[in-house]
C-alpha cells in the first residue's frame, strides 16, 4: 500500500531559533484515511482482506541527538482530530504540545528534521526537509 504523504506545518516556517520551539502540527483537514483491499481467486475459493491506514500520531526526529523534541517521548497523539497545535501570536511564551528544540545553531548548514506518522498497521517515513537552526 502506498501512503501518501503528509505535509507537516512548522512555526516559524523558516530557520528554527537556538533554545526556542519549534512549533508543528497536522491540521485535521490534511490527512485522511487510505483504504486497500487484496483478494484472491483459487479452485473457487475466493479470500479479501481489506486494510485502513490512518494517521494517529506523528514522532518527529530533530536529526540530532542534543535536540530536545516535544513532547519528551518525541510522539505526538492525535487529540480532537488534528496533531499538535498551529502557532499563533501570543504564543511565544508557550510549549507546544508537538516541536522541536534545538540546542545549537547548524551553522552554514541544516539539520534534517524527519517525521514519522503512525499509524494501526502501517507507517510511512517522510522527510520535513533540512531545517536551519540559527542562533
Amino acid at each position: 500500500m502506498q501512503v501518501p504523504g503528509i505535509k507537516v506545518s512548522l512555526a516559524p516556517a523558516g530557520a528554527s531559533k537556538v533554545n526556542l520551539p519549534t512549533w508543528a502540527w497536522l491540521d485535521k483537514a490534511d490527512f485522511k484515511p487510505v483504504s486497500v483491499t487484496a483478494s484472491l481467486d483459487v479452485a473457487g475459493f475466493h479470500a479479501e482482506a481489506t486494510t485502513t491506514a490512518e494517521p494517529d500520531a506523528l514522532r518527529l526526529d530533530p536529526g540530532v541527538d542534543d535536540a530536545q523534541v516535544l513532547p519528551a517521548s518525541g510522539e505526538c497523539a492525535m487529540k480532537n482530530g488534528s496533531i499538535g497545535q498551529p502557532y499563533a501570536p501570543g504564543k511565544a511564551n508557550l510549549t507546544p504540545p508537538c516541536g522541536v528544540v534545538y540546542q545549537r545553531s547548524s551553522g552554514d548548514g541544516t539539520f534534517n528534521l524527519r517525521h514519522r506518522h503512525l499509524e494501526d498497521q502501517l507507517d510511512g517515513d517522510r522527510w520535513c526537509g533540512r531545517h536551519p537552526a540559527r542562533r
